[in-house]
């Protein structure tokens, strides 16, 4: 598939809703060239994923759909369509393991950082241990 210049990180965390209902999408440091589908599912990961890391077909489903409705296309072949996901996912373990390691961080940042590795790796057994299913969900 051709790359597209996308977000690249279409987390909630980086869609505002204005108080007319209007969504704006911020934080525009990653965007650049992707494969539209890998951005597709990793955003689908992203927002329909449940409380324990299941993920939550409805709303998989529902994002798909409308990326689709819009004039999207996408099409998932294999599991790697989630591979830059997960890769993105340890790459800020890896930047997370450093900040806590550092001899520059304060306490603070330490604690941040184990914070923010143990919820990764959390993130990445799910992610994992779940990946047919998400698989399935994006066909």
């Amino acid at each position: 598939m051709p790359l597209v210049v996308t977000h690249s990180d279409q987390v909630p965390g980086n869609v505002l809703v204005s108080s007319q209902g209007r969504p704006w999408i911020v934080d525009w440091d990653d965007a650049g060239p992707w494969n539209a589908a890998e951005e597709v599912a990793a955003a689908v990961v992203s927002w329909a994923t449940g409380p324990q890391g299941e993920p939550d077909a409805r709303v998989a489903l529902a994002l798909v759909e409308g990326y689709r409705r819009a004039g999207g296309t996408f099409t998932v072949g294999s599991p790697t369509v989630l591979a830059t996901s997960l890769s993105a996912m340890a790459n800020w373990l890896e930047l997370n393991v450093r900040c806590g390691l550092s001899s520059a961080a304060d306490a603070r940042g330490r604690v941040q950082a184990e914070t923010e590795v143990v919820d990764a790796l959390g993130q990445l057994g799910w992610r994992w241990a779940r990946l047919d299913r998400w698989t399935d969900l994006l066909r």
